[in-house]
């Protein structure tokens, strides 16, 4: 069997060490830096961002290096301010996953 498809099918490939670890969650109205507590306890570098239990949104490391390069205060942002905004299609899978 081929690399590529046992990366798809979940075998030995990248997949099955890549997605080893829980999503790790961050509601909305959560500040950057909470966030950031969280992505380090749990050693990711994304949350995804949740109203109502809902995913809405993703945040990763590199939006957070870029606020805080400007200027801004972390302390103050609030994640659902900053994330990245995700398709309905692609939460669908998210709620899926988790």
């Amino acid at each position: 069997m081929s690399d590529r498809r046992r990366l798809v099918e979940g075998g030995h490939g990248m997949r099955a060490r890549i997605c080893t670890s829980p999503a790790v969650a961050a509601p909305a109205a959560a500040t950057v830096v909470e966030a950031t507590r969280a992505m380090r306890t749990k050693n990711v570098g994304t949350v995804v961002v949740v109203d109502a239990r809902r995913p809405i949104g993703l945040l990763a490391d590199r939006e957070i290096g870029v606020e805080v390069a400007q200027g801004k205060d972390p302390e103050t942002l609030q994640v659902g301010n900053e994330m990245g905004r995700i398709s309905a299609a692609r939460a669908s899978g998210l709620r899926r996953a988790s």
